[in-house]
């Protein structure tokens, strides 16, 4: 038996622990431990966010990797506060009081089936759309038992990552009791089984469904029963001899029961059509894969349970009976001498003369009128509107029209259309009525008419707004004006949503259209091969986005300036613009992972030719050659020398008019924002970036997007960042769909959606590889690829190409890339380990300015983990720590006050360790972890002071269960046995280990204490030696030491969990 993809357990109980309960005492306690504390636990750590993201997260994920948890949310809320947690223990202690049960529950998934449809992206889980999908299943659950009531219960649940499986503890009680329910009957508080198969069939039908039955119904409404319907037109004189044995009058409905009898041989002649009609039939098919497809998921989700659903049945079901029912509609047409609807000008002429109908009775004025009214929710639906022109016999008709064409669409649009080869003028005010009411069809038609009248303007903003609307021969006429009006993106754009509506023309002639332009721009991206991105590649060596504040290694994000011709050069004086030959040449020496230092010196003079002939583009490459070591030492004199020069020619450029206008505004905008040539301004670089975006430079939109997301020279709103990231990635611009990516992925500015994340991600990837292939990937763009492949970002995660990536761009000096190389080649992570060139890489970034390679070696230096700890590397990692901790960085102090507080590399020392984590624990990012370890110093022998130690203990409690389990141990030197039962409970409840065994020992010496009371009772009768009592007392603080002792060895507790006894005596 295939194990399920789900798995389903719901228990309840009388009596229940609540914390904190005053009023427990002398109650049968069945479990231990808080359930709600249990279920709402959340990560031990979690790191914060960072602009610079490498830089904290992944030395917290070294020094702290515990379980995690999303929280709590319930039938309202996706994330419950603290006060709404407090109200709900409250009702609970009612609830309990009052003899209710507490129904618990929980749902593991497997994590492929979540991935499979959706829920989970790599290791990313759509949080929103699992909560939604479990909501619904509790209180459809809820709603299905005869034994709960929504209005009479509280539930609340908790999405847990802390195994291999995400599952979902959640935990249900009603708030009054409405039913009295004796011990022998107890038993009938147990949901019944419909309700919780109703849990089950909700659940899957939410995550299954909800994923895969768009398409599917899109296939069938969209593709396939427009492909069978239009087959019917070869298949009349099968459905003529079908019709002929069905009885007089009968209605033409395939679930009529007059028809039932039919049912079989209208499903065989569905059948034949689609046989014999090869297009028809691969739809087909492909509609039948995707029920398959569907059977195996609800098989996946329910195992070999007999409960499994037969969707593939239901929707067979569904689809022969929709298309007997356009089998049957055509055979009633055909019967009536109708026509079906196929849009075309030729029918609507045909149905627009009298009489054409065939009816032998005509239809009174009032019978027409209240047709029209009838159906006006059809605006403009061209059946009715042609079975209304059928209806006319007369001039009377043709006034009964007019006089509801005011109030009804299908009427003016009747009306326009009868007048269309009779009386312009007539036809366009009728078509106008139902137009201007956002009728598709109206506005198809009255384009057309405009432009037969040669009025382009008004023809093209009618057809533009038809198109909008979904018209598919709007959208084709449409997408051809804009081609031919040199625009190529928005013709397009409407060429393929014509195709999609069902045009299969408009795709050939786009496809056409695209080979034909791929054609002439052959040439003129050979031009701009290099400046559109050999100068921009990576925006800085951080991982995810633009630092503006980083002026060591700009990268221009050049060029869409746009050549109609080879040689299109602006000119102003003695100074032009220009993608010369030798520039070109002098890019591709520069940019070459081959080039040697002859390379670079043969690009300078290239350089420097085209400099003195007027070329600002070398002018201000030599700017920047001249600030990199490609040539030996900067040369930071030369480098302003030549950037104040470019900047000077790209103003006077600007001043030309010329049609380059945005490219050069985006120029300058660049070199304001980063203060080259010219004093950073970051208003004037927003205004000027605003001004190229506008008119559709991509990178100039790219640095606008910046611009908005950072709040550089303009206010932060990251929904305009998203705006102009989205439109910039539109046009192939992959730096724009890596940032779009991030949004999408962590909902900021824009609804999270984890798969457009992915997609965006895959694009940006696929586009910096081909980068890379081109030998265009500088340093920068190289680590990128190295950490989409590490994360998983557009791709599966792989280890292998990851490393492979951080080589290349760690040889070109790159920081972050020389820091992941070097710790993968210290802890030897899918790589032969190599303990001396990885800490040659590790100095090296750090050299360059990463924080990140100077804590992690430090710590190595300390630990020992991977490198041999010795004196002189013990003295490097304390000063490392200590002069990091000087500049303010609250991780550095928080080991440093390890460190101390431990003893073991470097001598104990309370009061360094106690000043070195209270400037950690000052830091929200770290407070957490600083607070514990406080906790902990305040129980050493040096600094006790329980007060302080329980009030840090307590402070992370809910999240950590060391911490919980350090108060049972304070309260059990205190002698207070209750209350370190109590904490004992709660640690052990999260799962600790040394928690239980104190439980167990408590349990099993509670002799001991009576031994201590006949000691005292003896020594106070009679007079015996107190000495003998040190002594017991002595022998039983020594078995919990190395009761204590034993367990940390067994256990190898790590340095952050480590446990110190402490005497209580």
């Amino acid at each position: 038996m295939a194990s399920p993809a789900v798995f389903f357990k719901i228990q309840f109980l009388y009596n229940w622990y609540i914390r904190p309960d005053n009023n427990n005492s002398g109650k049968n306690i069945k479990i231990k431990g808080d359930f709600n504390d249990y279920m709402t636990r959340p990560a031990a750590f979690k790191p914060k966010e960072h602009t610079d993201e490498e830089e904290y997260k992944d030395f917290l994920d070294y020094m702290r990797n515990n379980e995690k948890s999303e929280g709590a949310f319930d039938t309202d809320h996706d994330l419950l506060t603290k006060e709404q947690m407090s109200a709900y223990r409250e009702q609970e202690r009612v609830a309990r009081d009052n003899g209710c049960p507490k129904y618990g529950g929980v749902i593991s998934f497997n994590n492929e089936f979540l991935r499979n449809n959706g829920i989970m992206i790599g290791s990313a889980i759509d949080y929103i759309k699992l909560k939604n999908v479990v909501r619904n299943g509790i209180n459809k659950m809820i709603d299905k038992s005869d034994k709960l009531s929504a209005d009479n219960i509280n539930w609340i649940g908790a999405i847990h990552e802390n195994t291999d499986n995400i599952h979902i503890h959640f935990a249900m009680y009603p708030l009054e009791r409405t039913t009295r329910r004796n011990h022998k009957d107890k038993n009938q508080d147990c949901i019944e089984q419909d309700a919780i198969k109703t849990l089950k069939s909700t659940i899957a039908n939410g995550i299954i469904n909800q994923t895969h039955t768009p398409e599917i119904t899109r296939i069938k409404r969209e593709i396939l029963f427009p492909q069978l319907s239009d087959a019917m037109g070869d298949a009349e004189k099968m459905l003529l001899e079908l019709a002929n044995r069905f009885p007089p009058n009968i209605a033409m409905q395939y679930g009529n029961h007059r028809m039932k009898p039919f049912q079989r041989e209208i499903d065989k002649c569905i059948d034949k059509i689609i046989g014999s009609d090869p297009e028809l039939k691969k739809s087909f098919d492909l509609y039948v894969s995707s029920l398959g497809m569907m059977d195996r998921q609800y098989q996946d989700f329910y195992g070999d349970e007999s409960q499994a659903l037969t969707y593939s049945e239901h929707q067979m079901e569904d689809f022969y009976n929709r298309a007997g029912n356009i089998l049957l509609k055509h055979i009633k047409e055909m019967k009536n001498g109708e026509f079906p609807d196929t849009g075309s000008d030729e029918l609507i002429k045909r149905l627009s003369d009298k009489g054409v109908s065939g009816r032998e009775e005509k239809r009174d004025n009032d019978e027409l009128r209240d047709y029209l009214l009838s159906n006006n929710k059809y605006i403009s639906n061209y059946n009715i509107a042609n079975n209304a022109l059928g209806l006319i016999k007369d001039d009377d008709d043709i006034k009964q029209l007019e006089s509801v064409a005011d109030i009804s669409d299908t009427a003016a649009f009747a009306l326009g259309m009868y007048y269309k080869d009779k009386d312009k003028k007539l036809s366009e005010k009728y078509l106008l009525m139902s137009a201007n009411n956002n009728d598709r069809d109206s506005q198809y038609q009255l384009g057309k008419l405009y432009l037969s009248d040669d009025d382009i303007k008004q023809g093209a903003e009618w057809m533009r707004r038809s198109a909008d609307n979904g018209h598919a021969y709007a959208q084709y006429a449409y997408g051809i004006m804009m081609l031919k009006n040199d625009s190529p993106e928005e013709g397009l754009y409407y060429l393929n949503n014509s195709y999609k509506n069902g045009n299969k023309i408009a795709h050939k002639v786009a496809q056409s259209y695209k080979k034909k332009l791929a054609e002439q721009k052959q040439d003129t991206e050979q031009e701009q091969e290099f400046d559109d991105q050999h100068h921009f590649n990576m925006q800085n060596d951080r991982s995810y986005r633009h630092d503006y504040n980083d002026d060591t290694n700009i990268i221009d994000e050049e060029q869409t300036f746009d050549h109609d011709a080879h040689n299109s050069t602006v000119i102003a004086g003695n100074y032009h613009l220009d993608w010369t030959n030798e520039y070109k040449q002098a890019c591709k020496l520069i940019y070459s992972k081959k080039s040697i230092i002859d390379d670079y010196i043969k690009a300078e003079q290239l350089l420097l030719s085209e400099a003195k002939n007027g070329n600002v583009l070398a002018i201000h490459d030599l700017g920047k050659l001249y600030n990199t070591e490609l040539l030996g030492a900067a040369d930071k004199e030369k480098s302003d020398k030549y950037y104040h020069e470019a900047f000077d020619v790209f103003n006077d450029l600007l001043k030309t008019g010329s049609k380059h206008t945005s490219y050069i505004q985006y120029r300058i905008g660049k070199m304001y924002s980063y203060g080259l040539g010219v004093e950073a301004d970051d208003e004037k670089a927003y205004r000027f970036y605003s001004s190229s975006a506008e008119s559709g430079n991509k990178y100039a939109m790219y640095s606008l997007a910046n611009c908005y997301y950072y709040g550089r020279g303009t206010n932060t709103d990251h929904e305009t960042a998203f705006k102009w990231y989205s439109r910039a990635a539109q046009l192939n611009m992959p730096y724009a769909n890596y940032a779009v990516a991030q949004m999408y992925q962590t909902g900021d500015g824009t609804t999270q959606d984890l798969n457009k994340a992915y997609e965006n991600y895959r694009i940006a990837l696929d586009a910096f590889l081909k980068l890379n292939e081109k030998e265009q990937a500088d340093d920068n763009l190289l680590y990128k690829i190295g950490y989409m492949y590490k994360k998983g970002l557009g791709t599966d995660i792989d280890v292998s190409k990851s490393l492979e990536f951080f080589a290349m761009s760690a040889k070109q000096g790159n920081k972050n890339a020389l820091y992941e190389y070097g710790k993968a080649l210290i802890e030897g992570t899918d790589i032969t380990p190599n303990i001396s060139i990885g800490e040659t890489y590790l100095k090296k970034a750090i050299k360059a300015g990463n924080t990140n390679a100077e804590r992690f070696l430090a710590n190595e230096y300390l630990s020992g983990k991977h490198i041999p700890v010795t004196t002189d590397k013990v003295q490097m990692g304390m000063e490392i720590f200590k002069r990091l901790a000087d500049q303010g960085d609250t991780l550095s102090a928080y080991r440093l006050g390890k460190v101390y507080l431990d003893g073991k590399v470097t001598p104990r020392n309370v009061d360094l360790a106690e000043r070195y984590l209270l400037q950690a624990y000052s830091s929200s990012e770290h407070k957490e972890l600083a607070a514990y370890s406080l906790g902990k110093l305040y129980m050493t022998e040096e600094k006790c002071n329980h007060k302080k130690a329980i009030a840090f203990f307590k402070e992370v409690a809910d999240t950590n269960n060391w911490a919980s389990y350090q108060l049972g141990k304070i309260y059990f030197s205190d002698k207070n046995a209750s209350s370190a039962k109590s904490w004992f409970k709660r640690s052990a409840a999260d799962g600790n280990e040394a928690a239980k065994e104190m439980l167990r020992y408590m349990q099993r010496t509670k002799k001991a204490p009576m031994l201590r009371r006949s000691v005292a009772a003896s020594t106070y009768n009679a007079n015996m030696c107190w000495s003998q009592l040190r002594s017991i007392m002595a022998e039983y603080d020594a078995h919990i030491k190395q009761l204590q002792r034993e367990f940390d060895y067994e256990n190898q507790i790590s340095n952050d969990e480590y446990l110190e006894y402490t005497p209580y005596y």
